[in-house]
């Protein structure tokens, strides 16, 4: 596993070793999520010695864990507050998200899970921004719910 995949997977550096992938074909074919995935993992055996045995493992996604309820309290976050889309501004957006998901914006697989997290919900309606002046009266883009609805039942 590369350093940048371990860190999309939240692999420790020193753990990253243990990780391996499997497909049909050049290493660039399939996406991560999309190539069958190991972990070796030790077991001991009878004589007392431990053996790494291949153990299948899932390459996280970024939704792994969110739930709808999730996306309705990022949408309310949006409604009461003034955040901005931007990753590198101080009241970017995915600072109070992640907090709401229990991730941490200063780490870099959190903050990069989270930003995927917020580019799908941006590309599907779920949040957009509206010109607002900041607080120097300069109209600067502001995170706020989208046009999306719950589907009916």
């Amino acid at each position: 596993m590369t350093p940048v995949l371990a860190e999309q997977g939240g692999i420790p550096e020193d753990q990253r070793g243990f990780y391996f992938r499997a497909d049909g074909g050049k290493r660039n074919i399939a996406p991560p999520q999309q190539a069958t995935w190991y972990h070796l993992v030790s077991v001991p055996l009878a004589n007392g010695d431990d053996i790494g045995v291949p153990e299948a493992w899932k390459f996280p996604g970024a939704f792994d864990g969110i739930s709808v309820e999730h996306m309705h309290r990022a949408r309310t976050i949006a409604s009461q507050g003034n955040y901005r889309k931007s990753s590198q501004a101080t009241d970017w957006i995915g600072k109070p998200v992640a907090e709401m998901l229990g991730l941490d914006p200063d780490d870099p697989a959190d903050r990069k899970r989270v930003s995927r997290i917020l580019k799908t919900w941006f590309d599907n309606g779920v949040l957009t921004t509206e010109d607002r002046p900041d607080e120097n009266r300069r109209p600067r883009p502001f995170v706020v719910p989208g046009s999306w609805k719950d589907e009916a039942p």
